[in-house]
């Protein structure tokens, strides 16, 4: 699941990077900004893959590549994701309720991935649109939702009919997992993902 959600996000934004490079070839500031943020995420997820894939292999690597590796991505990186999808052109407005700490660590990756995906599927589907996001960490779950303004069909993602249903079911799997669930769908002018994700207490 890692590895598609990984794959997945990161290869959708270095897409549009490019196809936004392209169309500005001749300003060269622009479209050299637009190129080098290509570079960086191609980068991290060559990076971010060559770990996922030695750990399928039992490989612990090289100790250059074990000091190297940074621990999975949690909420708490979620203004470093918001900015990489302002980059490729999605205007995300991005809102915080709660403490982040207060997250058990699978909850929290799997919060993450949620809010990954999601942002994901509406830029690929939804185009240069505007996107609120909002994570709320309440004492026994913790919610993210995200609603796209985009144009066009947006009954067109539903999971039935659309490449991304792949990424919505893993983010039903990985939310049942904590015994949570995953509502997603049309909202008229866009679409709209929202998920809830039980907190063990301690």
């Amino acid at each position: 699941r890692d590895l598609h959600d990984v794959v997945a996000h990161s290869v959708s934004v270095m897409v549009v990077q490019a196809e936004a490079g392209e169309a500005l070839l001749p300003d060269a500031e622009r479209s050299g900004k637009a190129l080098r943020a290509i570079q960086d995420t191609g980068r991290e997820t060559l990076a971010e893959l060559r770990h996922l894939l030695g750990v399928l292999d039992g490989d612990g690597g090289t100790d250059a590549e074990r000091l190297s590796r940074e621990p999975s991505p949690r909420l708490r990186d979620a203004d470093r994701l918001v900015q990489q999808m302002r980059v490729a052109g999605l205007g995300v407005e991005l809102h915080v309720e709660g403490r982040l700490a207060d997250i058990p660590p699978g909850v929290d990756l799997a919060a993450y991935r949620v809010l990954q995906e999601a942002l994901t599927n509406a830029l690929r589907h939804a185009g240069r649109t505007t996107v609120e996001a909002t994570v709320r960490v309440k004492p026994n779950d913790v919610f993210v939702e995200v609603v796209d303004h985009g144009p066009g069909d947006a009954s067109s993602r539903q999971l039935e009919t659309t490449g991304a249903g792949r990424g919505l079911m893993g983010m039903r799997e990985r939310v049942a997992l904590y015994g949570g669930d995953v509502e997603c769908g049309p909202t008229g002018s866009g679409f709209r993902v929202r998920a809830r994700i039980p907190v063990d207490p301690a």
